[in-house]
């Protein structure tokens, strides 16, 4: 049997097979090309991702950490805020309702962070202070060195020992509640005079060496129903090393430390922290200045504060991407209340 071969059937030329082995080379250096692009692109999206997500989640914090500084309710000074501790107005420290926020240059030298350890080098630091956490409400007028209060819920406590302030619209003192008694939802709670730091004195003094009278008040009338008592929300807050850190390679982390509380790791990769002022003064024109720690006029009011961090993402084994995964951004959040921090009136 014999087969005919078409006049329209032949096989491939041999500069056909040459063409077709041409642009099939081409068309895979063009694939590789754009995955060799695209990897790139990929990788800067997702560090794009992740510079945003800390951007929103380190912008949130500070608001947060800044929530209740310099708190004082209806009170319209802080001329008649009492300190009814032994420990006098210089020595607070943390339990000082003002400065609301003081930034601090060199941790590393500053009193108030000499427990921190690991504290990072050319980075700053911020104290942030205030009565903002509020506890029980008088239920009825104060009784001398003894009251009553119903507190707001009912996980709260005051117990003894703890340092309290109580507050209206006229007067403010501090003191410590060196008797406490919990029953339906309320507390009774007395003071009285002791010789530690933290115990109470006979009479209280304003910051400007007032004396005050031995009822909790810079004057009469006391406290009466409906004056609120507030527990300290005073905190450090730093740069230092994280606990993913190592010896071969450090690791550091925004960090926070209230009164009486242990240290908390906020924000693992935060390698730098600088805070300026933002404040209205006198020589503004009206505007809004930014000013170093140590640059404050004496005249300024401030109102926000501004912040600049450096980043450096980190996995959860402690290593740091590659240098372009390294970030800095700044912002500003405002003040929950404009401070005076020269002298908080």
């Amino acid at each position: 049997m014999s087969v005919e071969r078409s006049a329209y059937q032949r096989g491939m030329s041999l500069i056909e097979l040459l063409l077709a082995v041409v642009l099939g080379v081409l068309l895979l250096i063009g694939l590789g090309r754009l995955l060799a692009y695209g990897q790139p692109l990929q990788q800067s999206l997702v560090r794009q991702a992740e510079r945003q997500e800390h951007m929103a989640l380190l912008n949130q914090l500070w608001v947060e950490l800044l929530q209740g500084a310099g708190a004082q309710g209806c009170l319209a000074t802080t001329d008649t805020v009492v300190n009814f501790l032994n420990t006098p107005w210089s020595s607070l420290g943390l339990l000082a309702p003002f400065p609301a926020v003081e930034i601090v240059a060199e941790p590393t030298r500053a009193p108030a962070f000499a427990s921190i350890r690991d504290l990072a080098e050319h980075s700053q630091g911020l104290v942030v202070r205030g009565y903002g956490a509020p506890l029980a409400m008088l239920s009825e007028d104060l009784d001398g060195n003894r009251g009553r209060a119903k507190l707001f819920s009912a996980g709260l406590r005051i117990d003894s020992g703890d340092v309290v302030m109580i507050r209206d619209c006229r007067h403010a003192s501090i003191f410590c509640a060196t008797s406490t008694r919990h029953s339906g939802g309320h507390v009774r709670f007395s003071w009285q005079a002791g010789e530690s730091g933290l115990a109470n004195s006979a009479l209280g003094v304003t910051r400007d060496g007032t004396v005050a009278s031995a009822t909790l008040a810079l004057s009469e009338p006391s406290f009466a129903e409906g004056a609120g008592l507030y527990a300290p929300i005073s905190s450090l807050i730093y740069v230092a090393e994280s606990r993913l850190s190592s010896a071969d390679r450090p690791v550091y982390a925004l960090w926070q430390k209230t009164w009486g509380g242990h240290a908390l790791e906020l924000v693992t990769g935060v390698e730098r922290l600088h805070l300026r002022y933002g404040a209205w003064h006198s020589e503004g024109g009206g505007k809004i200045g930014y000013f170093d720690a140590d640059k404050l006029p004496p005249d300024a009011r401030v109102v926000l504060l501004s912040i600049l961090v450096n980043v450096s993402v980190v996995d959860q084994s402690g290593s740091t991407t590659d240098e372009p995964g390294s970030f800095s951004m700044a912002f500003s959040v405002p003040l929950p209340m404009p401070l005076l921090l020269s002298g908080e009136r």
